[in-house]
C-alpha cells in the first residue's frame, strides 16, 4: 500500500485489511513470486481518501 508516493504498509497472503487510513492518495502494487523472484503483477490507479 503506497501513500502519497511513499510505502505506508506492506503484506502478504490472499486477503488484506488496511485500516487507519488518513487522507491522501493511494494505490496498490501487488507481485507474484516467480521461481526466482517477485514480478510486478496490478498497479492500481490512484484512490483518494478524504
Amino acid at each position: 500500500l503506497l501513500c502519497n508516493g511513499r510505502y505506508q504498509e506492506t503484506s502478504q497472503g490472499k486477503i488484506h485489511f488496511f485500516t487507519n487510513l488518513q487522507p491522501g492518495v493511494y494505490r496498490i502494487e501487488a507481485y507474484l513470486k516467480d521461481k526466482f523472484r517477485y514480478r510486478p503483477w496490478i498497479y492500481t490507479n490512484p484512490i483518494w481518501i478524504n
